[in-house]
């Protein structure tokens, strides 16, 4: 793997771009030559010979603190990993007719949407395999730019929020999928009365997902002092507001059976909650990009039809 110009400087090579992302990934020499399984003069020395390739320094070095990429490392920095992920598929595709697809989802996505739509899936590319993971979006977000994860679906908001949304990187693809309503709910005695003049408890499921973001922004427009808990899962939090223990703030479609059933019910805020979005961001080219889209197709049919349902 080489850039070439005119004055035959030294080529680019893989271990250069090995060595960039996981300086990158890492933020230190000695935290990168770990991640590589290699010496750290061995680490150092690939460096200085990228910087010979370059014709340009790859590190700048403040007395005190840790060594930073220079701006013509960070130009490269998105080539280098979109080389090395396409070594990997190009390693993949020649070794063997079976592919694999990393995907990783938020949980009300991996409960509600995925299973439901695998199985098909399957059967329709059955040299695919597919491993789904589940996290947040923070998280699911920095393991698809490291390249663990092919594919992810999150639920974010759909306007954004100052500071919270950031744009994926330059090498990634992101769209929108479909926008999903959230619901204010409480359990079956509870009513708008209690909300006014009171400090509220919201439940959510996690502490520090895109849905805890936008509650929390929500919440402060008329209620400078409601609490935001953590439950751990929707079931927890369905729990806690069957025994009449606050509110929440969910996607309809994940309460939809329990509002029919009459265990729960919608409250009607003093503020209108917004919606959010689903959105699918992936790295997959080459081999993998035709089923990436597969499954995103997938996933809009499924939510469609929850959406109808709730």
């Amino acid at each position: 793997m080489a850039f070439v110009d005119g004055s035959m400087k030294p080529q680019l090579e893989t271990r250069h771009f090995a060595a960039l992302v996981a300086l990158a990934d890492t933020g230190t020499i000695s935290k990168a030559a770990r991640a590589l399984g290699v010496a750290q003069s061995t680490l150092s020395e690939t460096l200085l010979s990228l910087e010979r390739s370059l014709q340009a320094p790859v590190l700048e070095r403040q007395p005190g603190s840790a060594p930073t990429l220079t701006r013509a490392a960070l130009r490269l920095l998105p080539h280098a990993r979109s080389i090395l992920r396409a070594m990997e598929r190009a390693q993949i595709d020649a070794l063997t007719s079976h592919l694999r697809i990393h995907v990783g989802a938020t949980e009300s996505l991996s409960t509600w949407v995925l299973p439901y739509i695998l199985e098909n899936f399957r059967r329709d590319h059955p040299s695919i395999e597919v491993q789904v993971s589940t996290d947040l979006c923070a998280s699911l977000h920095r393991k698809l730019e490291q390249g663990h994860l092919d594919l992810i679906f999150t639920m974010e908001p759909s306007s954004g929020l100052p500071g919270r949304s950031p744009a994926p990187a330059a090498h990634l693809r992101r769209k929108s999928i479909r926008h999903v309503p959230l619901v204010v709910i409480g359990g079956p005695c509870t009513s708008e009365a209690q909300l006014s003049g009171t400090s509220p408890t919201i439940h959510l499921p996690d502490p520090d997902g895109a849905l805890h973001d936008i509650v929390e922004c929500w919440a402060s427009a008329w209620s400078h002092s409601a609490r935001i808990l953590s439950a751990g899962t929707t079931d927890a939090v369905r729990h806690n507001l069957s025994v009449g223990n606050g509110i929440s703030v969910l996607p309809r479609y994940v309460v939809a059976e329990h509002l029919r059933d009459g265990t729960l019910r919608m409250v009607k805020a003093p503020v209108a909650v917004p919606d959010m979005t689903v959105f699918a961001t992936t790295s997959a080219e080459g081999a993998l990009h035709e089923p990436v889209e597969s499954l995103c197709d997938r996933v809009a049919t499924r939510l469609d039809e929850l959406l109808a349902d709730s």
